[in-house]
């Protein structure tokens, strides 16, 4: 029997289109910023003429007036030795939105000297680092304030944070790495930066980095709904990154170093590396891929396919026999399944001296075997796609057969009649989604047809429980 190995078609996530990011404070938490960050920025004088050129300069659409006001308000406020040293919290959250609004310029903001900010000298200076410096005096002080200078920072944030996301998506990806690491100075805890820097060494294939970093994405999302495209972006990019890992270690034919650490890859990723070490012909190595993956997930079909397969090219048949067999219990309508368990007994049954055991195990060969040549149908499928969020499956059913049986002959002696053609098929199977034990997590019934004799029908089933590793099903009626 010549059996085609199973590939895992790795999950890719693209990356996001660069948009104008909703940086603003929610309302609620601005509601509470204002109940608990109290800032005196009324003394001396020269905060409070710099508020008022603050507040006036903050809808200013005119980059040019806005910059030349900012300089002068941090100008006054620096050379006034009172500022610093009678209201030090005050000077730091007036300074704090000052240097924000003069980061909305990006050039600016990445690239500013001490006489673009109106400070003394012509020397360079990092403009988000002191919108960061400047907020943390106050955040420090005035923990209550955190939501006010969160607000502060991200208006420096936003327009640089959308220049690594436009460079990312026209491909400039030394670009948009360094944009997103000058954004992540001011608001490290935004996950943008992190997805920015985790596709841009997915891209380059650097791959235990961009896992680092989609990591980084999901743990800063945690449960926030609003983000959920950012959270399966980065989770089918993490699985893209382990993909890639696998695949680079697997055309060098390094399986040892998957195999050293196989938990830090993934079932999937380990039955992708099964298939390259089969192609290669290392049958050794890829049993043990396969297997490595089956502890992860006990009923995943590809690997189970692929192990049978594995110890049938190494004639190893008592351990391909249980393999086989919780294939067939979690894929019973597809004639190969029921095969292989036949060849593993007549592999066992050859290998026999005892005769009442040899006999035993034709038995079993026979049964199978007849099983594989009398199923009605044969069910596979082409899709199956797994997620926190949604499972979808994709089931197709063969009506394998031709001709119905004849009918009786009418009397002693006759002729049988002719076959008859045979009609269409409707066929119902029970399906069941797994976890990674085995467990069922969801139960769903689809029908297909109905099929016409040698004709293929189609049905596609979703399910919205978190877990989902696997399935099988049962054919019903």
């Amino acid at each position: 029997m010549t059996r085609p190995f199973r590939r895992v078609a790795p999950l890719l996530g693209a990356a996001l289109a660069p948009a104008l990011l909703a940086v603003a404070t929610p309302a609620h938490a601005q509601a509470a910023a204002a109940a608990t960050c109290e800032v005196d920025q009324n003394k001396p004088g020269s905060l409070a003429q710099a508020v008022f050129t603050i507040t006036r300069m903050q809808a200013s659409a005119d980059t040019a007036v806005r910059n030349k006001s900012m300089r002068d308000v941090i100008g006054k406020v620096s050379a006034d030795p009172k500022a610093a040293k009678e209201n030090p919290v005050g000077t730091a959250f007036t300074l704090a939105q000052a240097y924000t609004l003069l980061a909305q310029d990006v050039r600016l903001a990445n690239n500013a000297t001490a006489a673009d900010l109106g400070l003394p000298g012509a020397g360079p200076v990092d403009l988000l680092k002191l919108v960061d410096s400047t907020a943390k005096v106050v955040e420090e002080a005035k923990p209550g304030c955190k939501e006010a200078t969160l607000g502060i920072r991200q208006i420096a944030w936003r327009n640089v944070i959308n220049q690594a996301l436009t460079s990312l998506n026209e491909q400039k990806l030394d670009s948009a790495q360094y944009y997103a690491g000058r954004a992540a100075i001011v608001v490290p805890e935004s996950p943008f930066s992190s997805h920015v820097l985790g596709t841009v060494a997915l891209t380059k294939k650097q791959y235990q980095d961009a896992e680092k970093h989609f990591g980084s994405v999901l743990a800063l999302v945690g449960s926030d709904t609003t983000m959920k495209d950012l959270k399966a972006a980065a989770e089918q990019n993490i699985q893209a990154a382990r993909f890639g890992k696998v695949e680079a270690d697997a055309s060098s034919g390094n399986f040892d170093a998957l195999l050293a650490e196989p938990a830090k890859y993934g079932d999937m990723a380990l039955t992708q590396a099964g298939v390259s070490a089969s192609r290669a012909n290392n049958h050794e190595a890829a049993a043990k891929l396969f297997a490595a993956a089956l502890e992860q997930n006990r009923y995943q079909r590809d690997a189970l396919n692929n192990l049978a397969a594995t110890y049938l090219s190494l004639k190893q048949y008592e351990p391909m026999l249980p393999i086989a067999q919780r294939l067939l219990e979690i894929d019973p309508a597809n004639p190969d399944n029921p095969l292989f368990v036949a060849i593993a007994y007549q592999g066992i049954a050859n290998a026999s001296k005892n005769p009442a055991q040899k006999k035993s195990l034709t038995d079993s060969l026979l049964k199978y075997n007849r099983l594989s040549n009398e199923l009605p149908v044969k069910v596979t499928f082409s899709e199956f796609t797994r997620g926190d969020a949604k499972t979808t499956l994709a089931v197709n059913v063969e009506n394998l057969a031709k001709t119905a049986a004849p009918a009786a002959p009418a009397r002693a002696g006759a002729k049988p009649a002719a076959a008859a053609a045979a009609g269409p098929k409707t066929v119902n199977l029970q399906v069941e989604f797994l976890d990674a034990t085995g467990q069922v997590v969801d139960t769903q019934t689809v029908s297909v047809g109905p099929v016409a004799p040698g004709a293929t029908g189609n049905a596609k089933l979703e399910s919205a429980k978190g877990g989902v590793k696997s399935f099988r099903y049962k054919l019903q009626g």
